[in-house]
């Protein structure tokens, strides 16, 4: 049996953490989000490296400020610093502990979520028909 968990990444952007009712939103209704929230790990008290999302995204990929890993900018998401090749990912390590990764919505990173151990990956072009090939 395979006793390794489960784990679902929720990154959003522009998404403050009080705009779930799990978080005390009085007027938005999120009971999906609230039932993750409360039957997984709920981040409270998190915050991004950067104001804006491609050095923000970059950061969760490898874990470190934009400084070390270079996306200091929107400018290009293919961008033209390349990370220094040292620099390793959480999409790996969970790959190499035998992880299947799927990725859905807005990469916002150089390459593709393939390149970085990702099995499938559904663009934000291709959400919809995705979400009624699934019956959802």
């Amino acid at each position: 049996m395979d006793r390794r968990p489960n784990i679902l990444l929720i990154h959003s952007d522009q998404h403050r953490f009080d705009c779930l009712g799990a978080n005390g939103h009085p007027l938005l209704k999120t009971p999906n989000l609230d039932r993750l929230a409360a039957e997984g790990v709920n981040f409270t008290s998190a915050f991004c490296p950067a104001p804006i999302c491609v050095p923000s995204r970059n950061s969760l990929l490898y874990g470190v400020w934009p400084s070390r890993h270079r996306a200091i900018s929107n400018a290009r998401a293919e961008a033209p610093w390349p990370p220094p090749p040292d620099l390793p990912t959480f999409s790996q390590a969970l790959r190499d502990n035998g992880y299947r990764l799927s990725y859905v919505g807005k990469w916002g990173i150089h390459g593709s979520p393939r390149e970085f151990g990702f099995d499938s990956y559904v663009p934000v072009s291709q959400y919809r028909a995705w979400r009624e090939e699934q019956g959802l």
